[in-house]
């Protein structure tokens, strides 16, 4: 049997089971509510009936009080009349009703109606015979009497419908109580059947999903196994086709399984074969182009190198030349102020002489010695000669001191006093170090220790000394025309310092002459700290610098000193540069030599 058919044989069953239980409740409910309607209304009849009874009889109280005492016998009987008749309905009424049904309402009913017959007479005389005032109120007093005696009758009928009342509203409180646990027990039926329905027909469904779901896993943890996916299920209906089918694709799945594996097998030896031939070609193209790489970067330091060799060369050609064209005439200056000095000695003395031995003059010699002001000459003149002095000997000392800075006659490595070189290159900045219009001057500080005498290249070391302080000059001399905050200003016009500090220090086994280079500038940020030592890189505009300042610094101290250069900066206070060289570079035998700083650029191997 399909399993459709077995659901909707077992929902229709469930649906039948159902309309049957709510048409019955449906029936059992309307009954009830037939019988509580006809109890409701029995029961406002008499409720109203009694009313009407205890309102007509009062009225007819009042309209015989009325003809007793005011005689106006038409409107009052027609009022008696009317109530007369409204008080029989009423209690015709009653007495029709199940209140009646009753003995005690009978007796109260007959009561009340032989009471009646009473008032009825009163009523009689009075339409009928022609009273005295006395006579008038003996029949009020009898009526007030009846009336007393009455109330009694219609206040046990009030009683009894107020019992009928609760009695009615007992039933229907009762009722809906029935009503609730009819549908509770309706609704307690339907998941009983629905709880059946799913235990005989639904869960034998999802165990035969479960065990097809549970060989599925098993396929795929274990799929070349033989018979450990085979699902078996008899249950007559798709459910065993579908565990057919699902055996069947298991049989197929687990040869196809074998086959893909055999053909993965001989793809992967196809694979690693090829995977060893493309490693070995990666491998050789890894080594051509590491070779590369260091021929590169060789031919990048070659050309640093050979940039350098020709700017210290040229450099070398100039001072040569200017100290050779300055020092010839400086020395004709400065060999011919000494004989020019004891000439006008000699001449200032024949002069005196001469005036203390002639003291009377011609008026004309008078006025050429006044002309000539000879006393001015007389004092001014060694002043002169002395100024000359001065300035040959300051042109000497500048031609001293580029070639110290130069060194054009050592190319090879020597032991030099490192101060030397430090003092050569603040004496070439002595004007850059001077007050502009834009800051004021810059103040070096010199801490020197004690240096021993440094064997190493001391043109290159000057190179560096040179470079350094420039920097920190110009970290010093902002650019006016960028935006600047007053505080910077202020720190700019106030205190421009450049500390220059060099000790000795021990590191392993060698020893170090170290300086440091310190400015009061505004710092380097750290993305610019990062790359400093690059080639070509530079913060200054176009035109004031190409990047191989700090670079070629850097080559000279790492690669051809075996030292270091660092720096250390922070924004707003400052930058400082330290140089360690060692003390003896042919001592020095093993040293880990720093990475050296270069970008592959376009163009840089150009001639």
């Amino acid at each position: 049997m399909r399993i459709t058919t077995k659901f909707i044989g077992s929902s229709a069953l469930l649906i039948v089971l159902s309309a049957a239980l709510f048409g019955t409740s449906y029936a059992v409910n309307r009954q009830a509510r037939k019988s509580l309607g006809t109890t409701h209304s029995q029961v406002e009849t008499a409720v109203a009936a009694v009313a009407k009874l205890d309102v007509t009889l009062e009225s007819q109280i009042v309209a015989l009080s009325r003809l007793a005492v005011l005689g106006d016998a038409a409107i009052d009987v027609r009022v008696y009349e009317r109530s007369r008749q409204q008080f029989f309905q009423a209690l015709n009424t009653l007495e029709r009703s199940s209140y009646a049904t009753e003995q005690t309402a009978q007796l109260q009913l007959e009561g009340l109606r032989r009471q009646h017959k009473y008032l009825e007479q009163i009523a009689l005389q009075l339409t009928s015979e022609s009273l005295d005032s006395e006579q008038a109120q003996q029949i009020v007093r009898s009526l007030r009497v009846f009336e007393q005696g009455t109330q009694g009758y219609i206040q046990s009928l009030s009683k009894s419908a107020a019992a009928q009342t609760a009695a009615y509203q007992r039933q229907q409180e009762a009722f809906h109580d029935q009503i609730v646990l009819l549908e509770l027990l309706s609704f307690g039926l339907i998941i009983l059947l629905l709880t059946a329905q799913f235990y005989c027909l639904l869960r034998p469904v999802t165990q035969a999903l479960r065990r097809l779901q549970i060989g599925a896993e098993r396929i795929d943890l274990t799929p070349t196994q033989s018979d450990v996916a085979h699902i078996d299920i008899d249950t007559d209906d798709e459910l065993q086709a579908l565990a057919k089918s699902f055996n069947q694709m298991s049989d197929r799945l687990r040869s196809s399984y074998q086959n893909l594996e055999v053909r993965v097998a001989e793809r992967t030896a196809s694979l690693h074969r090829a995977n060893q031939s493309l490693l070995e070609e990666v491998s050789e193209r890894l080594e051509v182009e590491a070779s590369l790489r260091q021929a590169m970067a060789q031919l990048k330091q070659t050309q640093l190198q050979l940039m350098q060799t020709e700017k210290m060369s040229s450099l070398g050609q100039l001072v040569a030349g200017v100290a050779h064209e300055i020092n010839n005439p400086v020395s004709f200056i400065q060999g011919n102020l000494e004989p020019a000095q004891d000439y006008m000695n000699s001449v200032l003395a024949l002069i005196a002489q001469y005036q203390a031995e002639c003291p009377e003059t011609t008026n004309r010699l008078q006025e050429s010695l006044e002309q000539a002001d000879l006393a001015f000459i007389q004092a001014d003149f060694p002043l002169l000669l002395k100024s000359m002095e001065t300035g040959a000997e300051r042109i000497s000392q500048i031609v001293r001191s580029l070639q110290t800075f130069s060194h054009l006659d050592e190319s090879e490595t020597k032991s030099v006093d490192l101060h030397e070189g430090l003092e050569s290159a603040l004496f070439l900045l002595t004007t850059q170090l001077g007050a502009t219009t834009h800051r004021p001057a810059i103040t070096v500080q010199r801490h020197y220790g004690h240096l021993p005498p440094v064997y190493c290249y001391p043109s290159q070391l000057n190179q560096v000394f040179m470079g350094l302080l420039s920097n920190a000059i110009d970290a010093l001399s902002p650019d006016l025309t960028a935006d600047l905050t007053p505080d910077v200003i202020g720190r700019y016009t106030s205190n421009l310092t450049i500390a220059i500090t060099t000790d000795v220090i021990l590191k392993g086994n060698a020893e170090f002459a170290r300086i440091r280079f310190s400015d009061s500038g505004c710092g380097i940020s750290e993305d610019v700290l990062c790359r400093i030592f690059d080639p070509f890189f530079t913060t200054k505009p176009v035109g004031s610098g190409i990047g191989l300042g700090l670079s070629m610094s850097y080559q000279i101290m790492t690669v051809n000193h075996k030292g270091r250069l660092t720096c250390e900066s922070t924004v707003g206070q400052g930058t400082t540069f330290t140089m360690e060289i060692p003390l003896n570079l042919k001592a020095l035998q093993t040293l880990v030599e720093p990475e050296v700083k270069v970008l592959s650029l376009p163009g840089l191997l150009t001639p």
